[in-house]
Order: structure tokens, then C-alpha cells, then sequence
């Protein structure tokens, strides 16, 4: 769950932001959104997924639904007093240099009590994955939810600033995964009274396995899974395994996708993500999971649209049915 949002990108081999210039490029326009992400992604790779969220009545919620007509869009509410949320990013060499949202009308209007009234859903939901843009209020009834219903949750941190939502929710303790970035992690450390002597280690995933395996009982507490992704530097895993009747931690460190070329870094994070979670929702082995997770973020890089059609095409998935 989270906002489904009309992006615009624009695309630049070269900026400077305060010349008034009109600088050659390509403008695109697709459908974001961390938790929509997750929601196409999960719905390319063959997942049946719910999406809760709330769009305006209007153009961009028009191009929203077509753009998503793949996905199953039944709880999405279409309300006639707020605008469809939307995101313009500048990209500059792959990388969005910086980027202008008007998301909070939008963000307000997926209240708890919206989300209760989708309690049955997310009961009857294998995982329930939750866009930290929401509000704290609305975090912590959708996870309350479904931790009394006995259903996994993943918490995607979004952004630094947003991290600590989950601890002012008091709901930390019911999440099974959290996916923060290099930045995120940061926060998380902050928020969890644990400091990083260097920052620098997160230059080196090595380096930042190590950290993590040392402080695995303050950092894990009670999660299941732990992905902190590095951008170049790669993707460290830290997960609970079971090992002859005890549990330990064991960390998984993975190199940067290859890629002939990139297009944009928006969404390939949460292909990532959605590759992890479709591995163990459709009983792949790990190295398996993590083979697919991989795939999914090297089309997301190549591709200017977050969630590429092609993601539908990975034969690891499909020949595990």
C-alpha cells in the first residue's frame, strides 16, 4: 500500500540548475510510487497483489489507471476532492539530480480509516508491504492489522526523514524485513541508538556486512530480514536462519547489477525488493531468489520506465512452477 503517483522525468546529459537555460533531453511520462512499484512488479513476476491507495479525479489519475491496467486495481479509491498525486525528477546521467512532489493531499486521504475498512484484504494477504510516505497514524493501523493476523510485514524506508515512522508507529518489533539504502540505514542506526564509527563503509559492502554481523541482535531485534542496498557498491542481506534447531544470522553480500548501459536508478530498488519477495512467495531457493532479485534491478536500470514490462519475461521464474 502507498501512493500511486504520475511521474515526469526528464532526462539530461549535462545541467546547471541556475543558468535559466533550455538544456536538450527527453521528457517521459510513467506511474510511481514505492508501494506501486512493488505492487507492478510483484504483479509483472507472476504474484496476485493487491494495491490500496487513493488517486484524484482527474487527468493523471486517467493515465494512472491505464498505465496500471495490468494490475489488480480494485482498492484503489478514486476520490473527486484531491489531485492524483505527482513527482517531477530532473535526471542527469542516470541519476536524478533532483526532483519536486505533491504527494500530501494524496498521503492524507490513505487514513487509518481507510485502511481498516481493508482489514479482510490484508488479512488474507501472504505479506503486506507498506510505503513509508504514508503517515504514521495509517503505518501503524495497517501493521497492527496484519501482525494480529499472523501476516508478515516488509516496511520500505523510502527516505532518510522517513525512516523513523516505524518506531513513532511502535510497530518496529512486528516487521519481518526493512529495505533501507545506504542513506536510510543511516537512520536506522540513529533511530535504534546505534552509531557508525565511519560512514565510509558504506562505500564497501564488506565492510558494512561486517558491521551489521557484529551488531546483528541490536540491529535485527526482532526482523527476520535485513536489505540494505548500496546503489554501486551493491546489496547486503542479513537474514535469521535456522541451523541444526538454532537460530544465527547469516549475510549474503551481492555485486552491483551488470548493465550494458543505465537509464535511470528510480525503481530499481524496489525491483529488487520485489524480486526478493516474489523468490520466496513462489518457494525459490535462495541463491535463486537472489539471482531473480538481481535481474529485476539490471531492467529496471535500463529501462526509463521504474517498473519495465520485461520484467515479465524472466524465465527463473516462470520455470519454477
Amino acid at each position: 500500500m502507498g501512493p500511486a503517483v504520475e511521474k515526469r522525468y526528464c532526462l539530461a546529459a549535462r545541467l546547471s540548475a541556475t543558468d535559466g537555460g533550455t538544456y536538450e533531453g527527453t521528457i517521459s511520462q510513467v506511474c510511481g510510487g514505492v508501494g506501486r512499484n512493488h505492487a507492478d512488479a510483484l504483479t509483472r513476476l507472476g504474484v496476485a497483489v493487491d494495491f490500496i491507495s487513493v488517486v484524484g479525479n482527474d487527468a493523471n489519475a486517467h493515465f494512472a489507471f491505464r498505465y496500471c491496467s495490468h494490475m489488480n486495481l480494485k482498492h484503489v479509491c478514486q476520490l473527486d476532492d484531491i489531485p492524483t498525486a505527482t513527482y517531477l525528477a530532473v535526471n542527469v546521467k542516470g541519476a536524478v539530480n533532483f526532483g519536486i512532489g505533491s504527494i500530501q493531499n494524496t498521503v492524507a486521504r490513505i487514513s487509518p480509516q481507510l485502511i481498516r475498512s481493508k482489514s479482510d484484504v490484508i488479512a488474507a494477504a501472504d505479506y503486506l508491504l507498506v510505503d513509508s510516505n504514508l503517515s504514521v497514524e495509517a503505518i501503524k493501523a495497517a501493521v497492527e492489522i496484519a501482525a494480529s493476523n499472523g501476516r508478515p510485514v516488509w516496511f520500505e524506508p523510502t527516505d532518510v526523514k522517513k525512516v523513523g515512522k516505524i518506531f513513532d508507529a511502535n510497530c518496529f518489533h512486528l516487521v519481518h524485513t526493512i529495505s533501507p539504502n545506504a542513506n536510510e540505514f543511516v537512520g536506522l542506526c540513529d533511530a535504534i541508538g546505534l552509531a557508525i564509527p565511519n560512514k565510509d563503509i558504506l562505500s564497501d559492502a564488506e565492510a558494512t556486512a561486517e558491521f551489521v554481523l557484529r551488531h546483528a541482535d541490536q540491529l535485527l531485534q526482532t526482523l527476520d530480514t535485513l536489505v540494505v542496498t548500496l546503489g554501486a557498491h551493491g546489496v547486503v542481506i542479513v537474514r535469521r536462519v535456522e541451523d541444526n534447531g538454532r537460530g544465527r544470522s547469516e549475510v549474503t553480500i551481492l555485486p552491483k547489477p551488470t548493465c550494458p548501459s543505465i537509464e535511470s536508478v528510480s525503481g530499481g530498488g524496489d525491483c529488487f525488493n520485489a524480486g526478493l519477495l516474489a523468490g520466496r512467495l513462489k518457494g525459490l531457493s535462495w541463491p535463486d531468489t537472489t539471482t531473480l532479485a538481481t535481474r529485476c534491478a539490471a531492467l529496471s536500470l535500463q529501462s526509463t520506465h521504474p517498473v519495465p514490462p520485461s520484467l515479465s519475461t524472466l524465465a527463473l521464474l516462470r520455470n519454477s512452477h
